[in-house]
This record gives structure tokens, C-alpha cells and sequence, in this order.
């Protein structure tokens, strides 16, 4: 609990993943950025009543999440953020420390850049680096001792009731706590005193402490480097030596501090006062016990106070171009000089930045259209009035016509009465009960009086019934939140910039660009449709003027040819050719590099490689080791091969004789290899870039098209595996942080979301054959589901519950008949289980590893165009293997290919050509079929 108000505020410090971040986000605000990411994606994940807000109250400070039940909850839990224990360098965030580049700050790229220290940018990121850390120090030494915690718990009330913790520059936060672990480290305090000596002796250390920078106070034993902090006007270093964690406290707050601390402790010596009321019970408002106040409405006229400062810019890049703590420290400091003597304390008050006068946030135009509103609901008014008038009116109307109506049915009725009696005395026709008669009439007339008949109610409508039938609504703004859908304001930017950049994006020859998506009503609504980021390999420069030539003067000469786009980084080298004549070899290579301008920045930071040539070398290097591997030899006489029968074989591929492209600046990080089967293409991710990479290969020849394709920036960027539906010409990606399925189309080059399939476990890997899917969430769970095309949409149809929980699954495949996985059991034994599809009866099972410790994305099983036949890859092993299930019982493998590096992923092309995936690098290599005898 981290407050001492009538409200419960619990802190709940959440550590960002590192696949979130990056190790050098620490730089140019990049950590800030994804921190405030981060914190929308929990709250967009939570279902609860949410509020932004800074933490300690203060703007200075990093955004919070604040969750409650509901909205009239005094309980909420605090969400903090922070990036995993030891993941940024500590040392890199000390106050010397450049951390903020000029260039990137003012967008202006200068030959000679400054570089500037920034001390308060470095402390708001070693804040969040230490989080953990100092959490642990503070509760560590806050359980040994309960009087200690009471003493705590008193001087937050004691501060709380002085508006000391709260607003700008205050003493908030865990200062009060690493004050008293400072008296407890320089023995000031010992944990047998209880809490009322606790907390004296806290006010007796403000007074006699000053926490300057000159005397670098620290809750370490080692010697702190001279003038470390100078910048900071006060100091006082946690357990690392690293942290101040005075940073942002003010030395004129501190010095009001010291002033109330001086205050309470007299009133100890005072028989005549309540000790306890007055420090703890009774609110002290600091507005009340100043003489003068001073109210500056805007502080945007004062500028020329920073214009005085030498190191203007630095200040202002470090406060991130937060001008108002900048010049609000100016205009303290100048009244501090002007007033000198004259004044015995000068500090800010805790409400000092809601002083500022408010202008208009709207223009004239929003103004006008929100009194023409407001003129709207006044006339709306007005006519509900006349509706009413005019409908009481008629109401009225009807009830005159109504009480006419009752007096002729009332005299119709008396007249009646009398006419019988009148009748028999003027017929001298008289009855034996006629006197009866006329004591009834009698009787009858004096009772039936009109006023008893008839009666009106009158009565008036309440205030409170005209308040319920006429109500004015004022919809609290989460309710628009929840109601209205608005494009985000980031979004309109990027279509304006892509908008700027469709003129200026490569176009292509390619049928897949004059495709386009037409959608219908039984697509899903979420489709995002794509463009390619680079000219295809297709179009090489074939005059002098549009290629750059770099020759060597060795026998063999090289010759480089990439597209003239800077800035660009390469991402592909492929050998396109020798040329030979009487003297030398030349060698063409092609590098494509996507420009810059068009690539979207990544977590990881993309390194330009200019020395191109240095680039073909390691190329170069790459193959021949490759090369070296030869042709290995079966080892037994277990591996001999039946040509004559329908057996997959890996000697059929040229070992010696093949191709190899290789990627650069790229990292592949489950390793997502797929093919198409019904022409000779396939797709990989790179995951460092975030863009799909399509290589279209022609019949037995080399690719001839590649396509580069800009992952959407708002899916996940964490693909886990690609499988092709050969039904209805489309791959099928998975992502594992999200679980969404995503189909894509590479001749439309359009994504369609499929959806979620799971809310708690991670979509790991996917198989199609046909229409069916399989799919593993998790560890240990295996699903069956159902691609419909006409709706297009993934229906489950059932789970596949034949594993226990100690099994993990390794990866699936299928053919015709069989369900394939391979999973690791509790001995870290690799076997693989062949399932019958239809009734899910296990088949058969075999060993293939027998206690190896791998890597879960380092094996791999791929299926083949026979039926019973798959390849198994092993990382670890440096090898292929080929796998009958036909021929024998409890299965075999049938021939091995041993590789130079390691291979992580494989897919075989429509024209039988084997593709193997490796990595460190990362390189395809691409093996044709011997030609048979």
C-alpha cells in the first residue's frame, strides 16, 4: 500500500517484456515511447474502470494505470511499468552521460554534432531500471522492524497534511522512505526505537541535512566520483550509488520542509498543545501560512529568461522541451535574487501549476458550432413548451365536453325518477305503493346533489415528475470512448504520409500490383491490402550510369549491381553470374536494398552497410564453406534405399552444386519457412525488419522475382509459423503473443484476420492440408480446426487430447493419411507419433533422439509428395533426415544429409527442388535433383 489517504492504492509493478524493448532504447526517448505503448495495450486488455494518470500526481512524473471495480470504488491498484532487473546498462544512465542526440531532437541532421549531457532525462530511465531493485532494498528492510514501518507511515501523515508530497518539485514518492533507510544506514535510528522516536528523528534530520550536492549523501559505503550530481539540487544516492533518488525535488521545497520540521518539533515543547492533533489530525493548507502570493498567469512571455542561459539547448532537449519546468525553476531563482533577505522562505505550492490561466483549447469555428448547439437544445425547449400548452389545452377541451356529457346523464336520470311518479298523479292512476314512491323521490332528490356526482381533481404536477418526463443528459467521457469509434490520430498522419509517398513508391510489372482487393459481405471486415517495399531482382540496371562497379585486382574480379536509392540497407545477396575470358573470371553479384524511406523502424536498429563489397566477401566465404561439405556416405548398411518404390530420398539432391542466397540484416526468430505447392514459391519472414520476403523462382531455374512486403505495423510483429493452403491458394500465418491466425494472399497481396484462437495459450505452430488445420497452443495442446472458404472464417471441430502434461510439442506435419508431431517427453527424449486422421488412433510411435536438450525451434518436421515419407530437421546435429513410415512397423530413417551450419527449417518447390533454411547467418540454400543415368 502506497498511500496513506481514506482510499486504498496498492502499486503493482509490471516488468515490459524483452522482446518489448530493445537494449539500447535507452536512447532518443525510444523506452519512453514504448512504455506509454505498452500501458494502452493493458488497458485496452482490462476490463475495468481505467484512468491515466502521472504517478505522485505530478506531469514530471511517468504515466500510470489506475484500475478500480467500478468507478465509485475507493479501491484501485496502480499499474507501474518497468523494464526487466539488469536489462539496460546502469552506467550508461549516469548524469555525464549523452543519451539524447541533437540531430534527432531538433530533426536537423548537422556535420559537426553537439553532444550534451542530459542528467534529468538519464534519472527518469534509471528510475524505472532500478524499480525492482530498490522495491526489494525498501521491503527487505521495512519487515525487519514494524516501529519502523509505523515511524513511516507517521511523517507520510505528517506530510500529507502539510501538501509536502504532492505537485511540482515535492518531496513524493519514496524520498520519505530512502530518508529513513538513510538514518538507519548512518545509525541515526536503530530498529529497537519506536515509532514516535522514529519519527522525531526524521524532523530533527531535516533540519541539521541540507542533501546537497557538495556533500553527495549516499546508502553506500563506496566512494561516489566528485561532482557526479553537481547538476541536481538535491542529492541522496540509493544502495547502487547510481540512482539520486532527489532528483526532482526542489531545493526551495525542501527548504519549506525544513521550515515545517522546525514548526512541529517546537510544538513538542509546548505542554499547552495537542501533539497529536496538530501534527497528525489537523489539515495545515500552505496557502494559509504565507504572507504574499504571487500568481504568474502564463509563463510562455518569459522565454528571454532562458535565452540568458549558456547551455539553453541542453536544458531544454533534457527536460525533452518542457519548457514550463524550465522556466518556472527561472522565475524562483529570480525572485530568490530580487528578494534576497527580505524574505525568510520562497517555495512553489503544491497547486502551483493549476494556477495557470486556461485559454481556449478550441478554435472559433468548434466554439461556434458549439453555441449553435446550445441555441439548438434552447429552441428544443421552447417547442416542448408549446407542445405541452397546446396539448393541455386539448386535455382541457376534452374534460368540458366530458363533465357536459355526466349533467345530461344526470338530469336524464332524475327526470326519469320523477316522470313515474308524475305519470301515476296525473293519470289519478295510483298504486298501492305510491307513497313509497314519492318518500324514495324525495329521498333521492335531497342526497343525489351534482357537486356528489360530479367531481374534477385538479391537482398539479410535481417538480420532481416534470424533471423526470423533461431530463438533460451529461454523458461522462468514458461513455464516448465505449460508443464512438474515432480513427486515432497517429493513423490519420500515416495515411497522409503514405498518401505523400504513393507517387514515389517502385512500381512493378508484376500482376500481383494491379490486383486489387474486392471486398464482399461474407469477408471478415478486418483486410489489410499491401504494397511492395523494392523493385524487383528482374530489373538490373544495365547501363554504366545506373550501376555502381567494384572491381578488385586479384584473378577473380567482382562486379556489384544494386539499385541507386540512399539511404538503404541491403537485405540479399544472391550470385547472378560468371563471365569468363583469357585472363580473368568475373563474378556478378546482386544486392537489393530497401530504401530507408519505406522501411518502418523496428525495435532493433537497422545498420547501414555501405562497404558492399566487404559484404559480397562474407558472401563469398559463406559458399565456399558450404562447398566443402561433400556428399556424405550412408553409415550402415540400415540407410540402403529401394529406388525401385515410391521412397523419398535426400540423395537425389546435388550436395556440391547449388545455390545459395543469403540474407543480411535479418534475424528469423521461429525460423518461418513456407512453400507453395502449386508453383515454385515461397515465403520467409524477417522478423528484425518486419517484412515478408517472396521469392518466385522460374521452372528449374534461379528466382527471378523477389518481394518485399512491409508487415503491418499495428498486427503482431511475433510470427511463429507459416503453413500454405493448397485449396484455396493461401498461406496461413501464426502469431504467438496475440494468437490470431492471419491468411495472406501473395497474389492480391492482402491480409485477412482470421481471429483469435486462444486467450491464454500460444499459438506455436500450424499445418494445413486442404481445408483442415492443425494447430499447437501451448506446450501441450493439439486442436483440429476448419477452414471455411465460402464464409471465410476457422471453425473448430475438436481437440486432440493424446498427450499427457509432461509431453511438449515439438512441431506437426501431415499427408493424406497421417497426423505427425513430434514432441519431447520428461527424459528430453525426441519422438516422433504418427496419428490416424480420420479416428485419431495412434499408429505408431519411435525414438528418434535419445536424451538431447535442444532448443524447441532448432527441430523440425516437414512432409513430402509421398505419402508416409517427411523430413526431419535437427539444428543441433547439423543434419537432414528422411523418414519411411511405410516400409516398416515402428518406422526408419532412410538416408541423412549433413550440413555445414545449422539448418533450422526446409520446403520442397513445386519442381522438386529441396529448400534448406540455416542460421548465422542466415542463408537459403536451394538444391536441384541429380540428373538420373
Amino acid at each position: 500500500r502506497s498511500s496513506n489517504k481514506i482510499s486504498t492504492l496498492v502499486d503493482l509493478l509490471v516488468e515490459m517484456p524483452r522482446i518489448c524493448i530493445h537494449k539500447k532504447d535507452y536512447l532518443n526517448n525510444e523506452y519512453i515511447e514504448k512504455r506509454a505503448i505498452y500501458l494502452c495495450y493493458l488497458a485496452k486488455k482490462l476490463k475495468y474502470s481505467l484512468e491515466f494518470s502521472h504517478l505522485n500526481d505530478t506531469t514530471l512524473n511517468q504515466v500510470v494505470l489506475l484500475v478500480r471495480p467500478n468507478e465509485t470504488s475507493s479501491f484501485a491498484i496502480r499499474i507501474l511499468l518497468a523494464p526487466e532487473k539488469d536489462y539496460f546498462s546502469e552506467k550508461r544512465l549516469l548524469p555525464t552521460s549523452s543519451n539524447l542526440r541533437w540531430n534527432w531532437f531538433t530533426g536537423n541532421k548537422e556535420e559537426n554534432e553537439p553532444f550534451y549531457s542530459t542528467p534529468n532525462y538519464n534519472a527518469s530511465v534509471l528510475f524505472d531500471c532500478r524499480y525492482r531493485s530498490t522495491s526489494e532494498y525498501l521491503t527487505e528492510l521495512f519487515l525487519s522492524s514494524n516501529e519502523l514501518c509505523n515511524g513511516l507511515k507517521l511523517f507520510k501523515i505528517w506530510l500529507e497534511q502539510r501538501q509536502l508530497s504532492h505537485g511540482f518539485g515535492s518531496f513524493e514518492g519514496a524520498m520519505p522512505a530512502f530518508l529513513l533507510a538513510f538514518l538507519l544506514h548512518t545509525k541515526k535510528i536503530n530498529k529497537q526505537m519506536n515509532s514516535y522516536q522514529v519519527f522525531r528523528i526524521l524532523l530533527v534530520a531535516l533540519m541539521e541535512n541540507d542533501f546537497s550536492s557538495s556533500q553527495c549523501c549516499s546508502l553506500t559505503h563506496e566512494k561516489i566520483t566528485e561532482d557526479l550530481f553537481i547538476e541536481d539540487e538535491c542529492v541522496l544516492l540509493d544502495h547502487s550509488g547510481l540512482l539520486n533518488v532527489f532528483n526532482s525535488l526542489l531545493r526551495a521545497s525542501y527548504n519549506r520542509l525544513k521550515q515545517e520540521a522546525r514548526i512541529s518539533l517546537n510544538s513538542f515543547n509546548d505542554p499547552a498543545i495537542d501533539h497529536f492533533q496538530t501534527l497528525f489530525i489537523t489539515s495545515m493548507e500552505p496557502i494559509y501560512s504565507m504572507d504574499a502570493i504571487i500568481q504568474i498567469s502564463s509563463l510562455d512571455q518569459h522565454d528571454k529568461l532562458l535565452d540568458q542561459k549558456s547551455n539553453k539547448n541542453q536544458l531544454i532537449m533534457d527536460n525533452l522541451n518542457n519548457k514550463h519546468l524550465l522556466l518556472s525553476r527561472e522565475v524562483l531563482k529570480l525572485l530568490e535574487y530580487g528578494l534576497k533577505e527580505r524574505i525568510n522562505l520562497l517555495c512553489p505550492l503544491p497547486a502551483f501549476r493549476q494556477t495557470i490561466k486556461s485559454e481556449k483549447f478550441h478554435s472559433t469555428s468548434t466554439h461556434k458550432q458549439n453555441e449553435e448547439y446550445i441555441e439548438l437544445l434552447n429552441e428544443k425547449l421552447n417547442q416542448w413548451r408549446i407542445k405541452t400548452i397546446e396539448q393541455i389545452n386539448n386535455i382541457i377541451k376534452q374534460k368540458s365536453e366530458e363533465i357536459k356529457q355526466l349533467h345530461d346523464e344526470y338530469y336524464q336520470e332524475i327526470d326519469k325518477q320523477y316522470s313515474a311518479v308524475n305519470e301515476q298523479i296525473e293519470k289519478k292512476n295510483f298504486s298501492s305503493d305510491l307513497k313509497d314512491q314519492i318518500e324514495y323521490l324525495y329521498i333521492y332528490s335531497q342526497l343525489n346533489s351534482i357537486e356528489k356526482r360530479i367531481r374534477l381533481n385538479t391537482n398539479l404536477f410535481t417538480i420532481n415528475q416534470f424533471n423526470e418526463k423533461l431530463r438533460v443528459k451529461f454523458a461522462h467521457y468514458r461513455q464516448l470512448t465505449t460508443e464512438t469509434t474515432i480513427v486515432p490520430l497517429r493513423q490519420l498522419f500515416e495515411d497522409k504520409v503514405q498518401s505523400n509517398r504513393k507517387e514515389c513508391l517502385p512500381t512493378s510489372s508484376s500482376k500481383n500490383q494491379s490486383n486489387e482487393i474486392i471486398p464482399n459481405q461474407d469477408q471478415p471486415k478486418k483486410v489489410w491490402t499491401l504494397k511492395p517495399i523494392t523493385i524487383s531482382s528482374a530489373e538490373i540496371p544495365s547501363s554504366p550510369k545506373d550501376q555502381h562497379k567494384i572491381s578488385d585486382k586479384n584473378e577473380n574480379s567482382t562486379r556489384l549491381y544494386k539499385l541507386k536509392r540512399e539511404p538503404s540497407t541491403p537485405v540479399l545477396v544472391d550470385k547472378n553470374r560468371d563471365l569468363y575470358n583469357s585472363k580473368i573470371r568475373l563474378t556478378e553479384y546482386i544486392i537489393d536494398s530497401l530504401p530507408l524511406s519505406q522501411t518502418k523502424p523496428q525495435s532493433v536498429p537497422i545498420i547501414i552497410q555501405d562497404d558492399n563489397l566487404t559484404l559480397v566477401q562474407s558472401y563469398k566465404r559463406l559458399t565456399a564453406n558450404e562447398n566443402k561439405q561433400q556428399n556424405s556416405v550412408e553409415q550402415n548398411a540400415q540407410l540402403h534405399i529401394n529406388s525401385k518404390g515410391l521412397l523419398f530420398s535426400l540423395k537425389i539432391f546435388n550436395q556440391t552444386n547449388y545455390s545459395t542466397l543469403m540474407f543480411a540484416q535479418c534475424e528469423m526468430k521461429n525460423n518461418c519457412l513456407a512453400s507453395s505447392t502449386k508453383r515454385n514459391e515461397l515465403i520467409i519472414y524477417n522478423s528484425k525488419m518486419n517484412i515478408l520476403i517472396i521469392l518466385k523462382h522460374q521452372e528449374k531455374k534461379r528466382p527471378y522475382e523477389r518481394v518485399y512486403v512491409q508487415w503491418p505495423l499495428n498486427l503482431s510483429s511475433n510470427l511463429s509459423d507459416i503453413t500454405y493452403c493448397d485449396m484455396s491458394d493461401r498461406y496461413f500465418i501464426a502469431t504467438n503473443n496475440n494468437n490470431h491466425l492471419y491468411s495472406f494472399n501473395s497474389n492480391l497481396l492482402s491480409i485477412n484476420d482470421l481471429g483469435c484462437l486462444s486467450n491464454d495459450l500460444q499459438l506455436n505452430y500450424i499445418h494445413c492440408y486442404h481445408e483442415t488445420v492443425y494447430v499447437v497452443l501451448g506446450n501441450h495442446n493439439l486442436a483440429e480446426y476448419h477452414f471455411d472458404e465460402r464464409n471465410f472464417k476457422i471453425v473448430k471441430k475438436r481437440n486432440i487430447d493424446l498427450f499427457n502434461g509432461n509431453d511438449i510439442l515439438l512441431d506437426i506435419t501431415c499427408d493424406r493419411n497421417s497426423l505427425i508431431v513430434l514432441y519431447k517427453n520428461r527424459n528430453n527424449e525426441i519422438y516422433l507419433r504418427s496419428i490416424d486422421r480420420r479416428t485419431l488412433d495412434i499408429q505408431l510411435e519411435f525414438l528418434l533422439e535419445n536424451k538431447q536438450d535442444t532448443e524447441r525451434k532448432s527441430l523440425r518436421i516437414e512432409s513430402t509428395r509421398y505419402n508416409g515419407n517427411f523430413i526431419y530437421v535437427n539444428s543441433s546435429q547439423k543434419c537432414l533426415k528422411t523418414i519411411d513410415l511405410t516400409r516398416s512397423d515402428s518406422g526408419k530413417i532412410t538416408t541423412i544429409m549433413k550440413q555445414n551450419k545449422s539448418p533450422t527449417n526446409t520446403c520442397l518447390l513445386k519442381d522438386d527442388r529441396l529448400v534448406i533454411l540455416h542460421e548465422e547467418p542466415y542463408f537459403l540454400t536451394v538444391h536441384k535433383r541429380l540428373k538420373s543415368n
